[in-house]
């Protein structure tokens, strides 16, 4: 099965029933194994993404030696987007390593100390920075209903996320043409913050308690795991579309 409709069922499933049993609901392991299998997919393509954008980078690094002067401007423009998404990429990882620390302490096992490579933004130069992954089965607090919250809304950490995405969606939506309007409904789709609609209630949520708000650890980890690939994937599409303008 696709990961992103397994995501979406899951997600939908969880989150249309009615709010008062979803305490219950997160208690069953089988579901939050369920995130579990749907965060290892997810990092999966992410990281086979990755590789994918480092040979599209290398291409510019060819047609630089053959036509530097045709090739500059276009290069430029997509290390300088590679920054930007590598630095939020990194931030989102930040974040879910805030999570398992206030869910199992500083010291978690889930946390699997790397070193990650990523592009300075002002020298354009890569760099090396200490990270960790995460590995979910280790995570001993998987259900804690609490920390997500506490970190993306009561910290305002998720409302700070969806201005760096608004920034970054407008930065690729920039580098696009308005002869390609399915580059940017695509851009737009995959990095959409739009709050979800009412309740019948009349009652507004914000995209952060949207998808923050009471839901379990593993849950949001899965969730922000999701957001580094959408971020990754945008980042392929745009250059694509910059090697196809040379």
């Amino acid at each position: 099965m696709n990961l992103r409709l397994l995501f979406i069922i899951i997600a939908v499933g969880l989150f249309a029933l009615p709010y008062n049993i979803h305490g219950q609901l997160y208690e069953s392991k089988g579901i939050l194994n369920a995130f579990i299998f749907v965060d290892n997919g997810v990092f999966k393509t992410t990281e086979n993404l990755a590789a994918k954008i480092q040979v599209l980078y290398s291409e510019f690094d060819k047609q630089m030696t053959n036509n530097p002067v045709k090739t500059g401007p276009w290069r430029d423009k997509a290390l300088n987007m590679r920054a930007e998404a590598d630095q939020l990429v990194l931030d989102m990882q930040k974040l879910k390593i805030d999570i398992v620390k206030l869910c199992d302490g500083a010291g978690a096992d889930a946390l699997i100390p790397v070193k990650r490579k990523i592009l300075d933004k002002e020298s354009k130069q890569e760099k090396e920075v200490n990270s960790y992954d995460i590995d979910d089965v280790l995570l001993a607090d998987k259900g804690n209903l609490d920390t997500p919250g506490q970190i993306m809304i009561v910290d305002g950490k998720g409302a700070e996320l969806k201005e760096r995405i608004d920034a970054f969606r407008e930065l690729v939506l920039s580098l696009t043409s308005d002869k390609h309007p399915e580059i940017k409904a695509s851009l737009e789709k995959s990095l959409d913050t739009n709050p979800p609609p009412k309740t019948k209630d009349g009652i507004q949520q914000t995209w952060e308690s949207n998808y923050f708000d009471h839901i379990p650890a593993i849950a949001a980890l899965t969730m922000l795991a999701k957001l580094q690939n959408d971020v990754r994937n945008a980042e392929a599409e745009i250059v694509e579309y910059l090697l196809s303008e040379i």
